[in-house]
């Protein structure tokens, strides 16, 4: 099943301690709204870990 970037976004909440997500999906090539995912997890308080394997060397990281 393939969850939408924006339904995984909104159901970041309280409860949520950590979410992992790949900055880059290889096989669909899309690149993951880092922006929104930070803003997000900021407001909850959640912590976040990036798979940046794809997007090393040519997709701009800080």
């Amino acid at each position: 099943m393939r969850v939408g970037e924006e339904d995984l976004i909104d159901a970041i909440g309280a409860s949520v301690t950590l979410v992992a997500v790949s900055a880059v999906q290889s096989v669909s090539e899309h690149i993951t709204d880092l922006q929104a995912l930070k803003q997000r997890t900021k407001q909850t308080g959640a912590m976040v870990a990036v798979d940046a394997t794809q997007a090393a060397g040519w997709l701009p990281l800080s």
